[in-house]
């Protein structure tokens, strides 16, 4: 286990050992009852995101083992744990385990609950805390678990809330309308689940509650077989395609939607299978429901969700797929087709992906055809969807995600980094702000090394954007993540049936691009916006810049560009002379500015 991880681990347990809870006496109402229960089946309804479904949940009450379901409809999810590993089943029907050493923790203290440990809690650290009006909190840290904060009711001693912390929010579940369903056993028959962050909740409303005399058998709760809902046109073992990218950082491959196409759709390992909400209503989809979801950045995005899809890659394809729809960045790809959507997990979940840079193809195998690939082996785990791996920054070892989604610099996590020291450091760099609007956010650029298994990269270009309240960066539970921008030069396979991502020998290639100018552009409404301008940059030193409509850039018409384009035009060469001319955001004449390149990150 990682370093840092274990600090984390060993702050929130303190101790692997046995807690004296004598002068730390929780409340034991309905106890004596729940002893004697050996299952316990609940169903009822869920609303979320504006959807209202069916919700199910089994239960050992003894082991904390259980299986949970959510049916819309259009799409359903499971998750569960089996007494060892928690796992998670998404809305495509495929599945992977929560194995990392956090993932383990969380459902420790999940399972905890669930088998209301309060009512023996001698595997438990129990702190009270300050009772707040009508209820008396205790903390609680069950062994080799994470901490939660209970709220009981003092005057009943039923259990009101449950609050802990899970990959980059917190959860907060409420209790109520308490009832006896038989042989003195109450079940809170109405629980609202709340996230504050993405302010979001799901509100659950039981209808009927079954008491067993038999434990359920373990295969009740395993983790659900791949399923066969995908295929390699006319038998063969893979399929290969070429792909094209935005000047390295971002590799897209073409995709059919029904049999439409083509469409340029980027591969993320840190994501989900998207359509783009202009893309969906060209083919006429169908999208239902409203759920939040944060990112990169602090802003909060609403997402539909479309069933029903075929879904072909190369002559690979995916059957009755679900996707998410939201509107999408409507940035071009070198000059050329917008980005459309993203594969994400549920194609890396069915097939392993190997990269050629060289060739600049992507072969597509399904994972039960698949031996293994070459170069160097990297075990992966998971807290929730994205693949972690052991890595480590300045000699610091700790979790690192691998996502071939992240475009721009490897991230150093600011929760990580203040818990290590290194936050003062890294908040001394290039300021960098990033994103725009609400979504804005400060940003600083530093170097450092990154590791990733064995593998070293020396004097990289890294990003952090300290301790936000909400999005990827808010998280906890890992030190960093790792892109393209890190392996571009590598050829990469991702094998998820094997739990391993190889990374090849690094191929001759040009470095990315980095900014010379000290200023940030990106796409508004197809026009080349400065969004951001570095104090003490060729960019500030030529007036006020943030804003501007940006015309052209070294003679080329910023119509014409993408802002991977206006990228590597930005990054010209040290000491070379860069011509841009922009329109003031207020309007007016437009302006020629000559900006001498200089390094801003050495």
């Amino acid at each position: 286990m990682p370093v840092p991880l274990r600090r984390w681990l060993l702050s929130s347990i303190a101790t692997l050992g046995v807690y004296p809870v004598e002068a730390a006496q929780l409340p034991r109402h309905g106890c004596a009852a729940w002893q004697r229960v050996a299952a316990l089946e609940l169903a009822g309804s869920i609303e979320q995101g504006g959807l209202k479904g069916r919700y199910t949940l089994l239960l050992d009450p003894h082991e904390g083992r259980s299986v949970t379901a959510r049916e819309f409809g259009a799409f359903s999810e499971r998750a569960g744990f089996d007494g060892q590993v928690g796992w998670t089943q998404d809305r495509s029907g495929a599945s992977h385990q929560l194995n990392a050493a956090a993932a383990r923790a969380i459902s420790t203290t999940e399972a905890w609950l669930l088998r209301r440990g309060w009512c023996n809690p001698v595997d438990a650290r129990v702190e009270p805390m300050p009772p707040s009006g009508a209820e008396a909190l205790w903390r609680v840290v069950p062994q080799q678990g994470i901490p939660v904060v209970l709220r009981f009711d003092r005057a009943s001693g039923r259990l009101r809330a449950a609050e802990y912390r899970l990959w980059g929010n917190r959860l907060i579940r409420h209790y109520d309308d308490w009832r006896d369903v038989g042989a003195g056993v109450e079940i809170a028959f109405s629980e609202r689940d709340e996230d504050p962050e993405d302010e979001d909740s799901e509100v659950i409303a039981l209808a009927a509650a079954r008491l067993g005399r038999e434990p359920p058998a373990p295969t009740a709760f395993a983790r659900p077989p791949r399923p066969e809902d995908y295929e390699i046109l006319g038998g063969a073992r893979s399929t290969t395609l070429g792909y094209e990218d935005d000047g390295g950082a971002r590799i897209y491959v073409p995709v059919f939607i029904n049999g439409n196409g083509p469409h340029a759709f980027e591969l993320d390992t840190g994501g989900h299978l998207i359509v783009g909400r202009e893309l969906a209503a060209a083919l006429g989809l169908q999208s239902v429901g409203s759920f939040a979801n944060t990112g990169a950045g602090t802003a909060i995005t609403q997402t539909g969700v479309a069933s029903n899809l075929e879904v072909r890659i190369g002559e690979a394809v995916l059957h009755r797929q679900v996707a998410k729809t939201r509107p999408f960045y409507n940035d071009r790809i070198s000059g050329k087709s917008p980005r459309a959507g993203l594969l994400g997990l549920e194609l890396f979940e069915r097939f392993a992906v190997q990269v050629d840079r060289a060739a600049r193809t992507v072969t597509l195998t399904p994972l039960e055809k698949f031996t293994g690939g070459s170069g160097t082996a990297l075990p992966i785990y998971f807290i929730e969807d994205a693949p972690l791996t052991a890595g480590s920054y300045d000699g610091h070892p700790g979790d690192f995600e691998i996502d071939s989604g992240a475009a721009g610099p490897s991230i150093i996590e600011g929760y990580w980094a203040h818990q290590l020291g290194l936050d003062v450091a890294l908040s001394q760099g290039l300021a960098w702000g990033a994103g725009t609007g609400a979504n804005a956010y400060d940003e600083w650029l530093s170097r450092g090394e990154i590791t990733l298994g064995p593998l070293r990269f020396p004097h990289q270009l890294v990003s952090y954007v300290g301790q936000p309240v909400r999005g990827s960066e808010s998280t906890h539970l890992q030190a960093g993540l790792a892109g393209e921008w890190l392996l571009h030069c590598h050829d990469t396979t991702y094998d998820y049936g094997h739990g391993v991502v190889w990374v090849g020998a690094p191929h001759e290639c040009p470095a990315l691009p980095f900014n010379h100018a000290g200023v940030r552009v990106a796409l508004n409404h197809d026009t080349l916006v400065a969004t951001a301008v570095a104090p003490g940059t060729p960019a500030a030193a030529a007036g006020r810049a943030r804003g501007v409509r940006i015309v052209s850039i070294a003679g080329r018409d910023a119509s014409t560009l993408s802002t991977r384009d206006a990228a590597a035009l930005l990054a010209g060469p040290v000491g070379s002379e860069l011509q841009i001319v922009w329109v003031p955001a207020a309007g007016g004449a437009a302006r020629t500015v000559r900006l001498k390149l200089a390094e801003l990150v050495p």
